[in-house]
Formats: C-alpha cells, structure tokens, sequence
C-alpha cells in the first residue's frame, strides 16, 4: 500500500494558502520539500522549508502504512511546536489532502 504515496515522491515547489486561526492572521507563503522511501521502501519520509515572513519554517513527517488497522499512519513534526492532530484524505489518485 505504501506505494500508493509513489506520485508524491521528488521534489516539489509548495504554495501555501493559511487561513486566519487562533495562531496567527491569514497569509501566504511558499516552500520547497522532498518526498522519498526509506527503510526498505517500509516509509515515505517528507522533508519541508518555508518562509513566512521573517520565520524560516522546517518540517519532517513519516507516512507508513499500518497493515493491521488497514490505514495510513503520518507522523508530523516542525520546529514551531504550533500544529494539531493531522487527518488526510485521498481525494483521488494523484491527490492527498492534509489537514
């Protein structure tokens, strides 16, 4: 199943669209991140930056696919310490939602 995350991998320019939160006002910003297997092909590893502002943001997640719930698992870690509980959908083949 994990090769179902294959069309996200290499390298990729991000645009970001944040909507106003408790966290700050809305904004745009832009980044680079890489996507790649890891462990055997077992993982998918997601390495970011971005700059909002003045603040250089970095980010590192783990997707791997957890056979015996039949689900994806994401691990999500940034240097702000300010994210929530991440969800995802595949919208279709090529599309993966992160919330």
């Amino acid at each position: 199943m994990i090769n179902k995350l294959d069309f996200l991998l290499g390298n990729w320019k991000m645009i970001y669209n944040i909507p106003k939160s408790s966290f700050g006002e809305a904004s745009t910003s832009v980044g680079t991140g890489i996507f790649k297997r890891a462990l055997n092909d077992k993982y998918v590893y997601f390495d970011y930056s971005s700059a909002i502002e003045s603040d250089t943001d970095e980010a590192h997640a783990i997707f791997a696919w957890d056979e015996k719930a039949k689900l994806f698992r994401l691990w999500w870690f940034e240097n702000s310490g300010n994210f929530s509980i991440a969800t995802g959908e595949f919208i279709n083949e090529e599309t993966l939602f992160l919330n």
